[in-house]
């Protein structure tokens, strides 16, 4: 009899338990995603007045496709912040107008967002107060934003617009959560993370930085930060540590 109950309490408790959820493949591209959901501490990655409601997996281009991200309606120019501290992996420009789109991928690489990737799509391509398409190169991502450049939470990385196939549709962030390395990364509902992320009126200074962080000053010097201080680093000493010039982040006026 205790046998019996055993057993049955064991089948009663695996039916109460959820299944993990399978991947499942978009089959109009192929795309990876998730339907568990996940809540990812992030920072809201529009810093400014924002419309979005929960579009995920609605169909695109007749059901050809579902959608695999969430739209953040804003105007044209509104900042677009890093939504957690992470190496930028990927940026896209135009070669020329109106031939694509804008893209940054973001990767966090610490904290409950390590591992986690942030695809923003519809950058800015145009030249404020217009729509001609020919922002690109100066509109699009502040100075210094470039594969391999580490970002804080808060940062400014970009100004929405609406470059790529969002001409027609407003200007607005697409913004898809995976987990993984960018593009390779399996899709979550970014929604659950949108609504509980912190939210900014304007984007965070980059700054201050966490020791180990390489420091380029605004007469492009650069500094390694140790223990709280500014130390020179010359090339060969950088060369030595296997880092890039281009890795370093702008220096805040506190720290210069």
């Amino acid at each position: 009899m205790r046998l019996l109950t055993c057993l049955l309490l064991s089948v009663l408790t695996a039916l109460a338990t959820p299944a993990a959820a399978a991947v499942m493949v978009d089959p109009g591209t192929g795309t990876e995603y998730e339907t568990a959901r996940v809540v990812v501490p992030m920072t809201f990655p529009v810093a400014g007045p924002t419309r979005f409601s929960d579009n995920w997996l609605v169909c695109r281009s007749g059901c050809s496709r579902m959608h695999m991200g969430q739209d953040l309606m804003a105007a044209k120019m509104t900042p677009l912040v890093a939504a957690f501290d992470g190496v930028v992996t990927s940026v896209r420009r135009e070669a020329t107008p109106n031939s694509g789109g804008n893209y940054l991928v973001l990767t966090g690489d610490r904290g409950p967002a390590a591992g986690w990737s942030a695809i923003y799509i519809h950058v800015n391509n145009d030249t404020p107060g217009t729509d001609d398409g020919r922002g690109t190169g100066k509109w699009d991502f502040p100075a210094g934003i470039a594969p391999g450049v580490r970002v804080l939470a808060g940062q400014l990385v970009g100004w929405l617009g609406d470059s790529g196939n969002a001409e027609s549709t407003g200007p607005h962030l697409h913004v898809e959560l995976r987990k993984g390395d960018g593009w390779r990364g399996v899709v979550h509902n970014a929604y659950p993370s949108l609504v509980a992320a912190r939210r900014l009126s304007a984007p965070l200074p980059s700054g201050p930085h966490p020791d180990g962080s390489l420091l380029r000053h605004p007469t492009g010097a650069l500094f390694l930060l140790d223990d709280g201080r500014k130390r020179p680093i010359t090339a060969p000493v950088l060369a030595a540590t296997g880092r890039a010039p281009a890795t370093a982040v702008p220096m805040t006026a506190a720290e210069s």
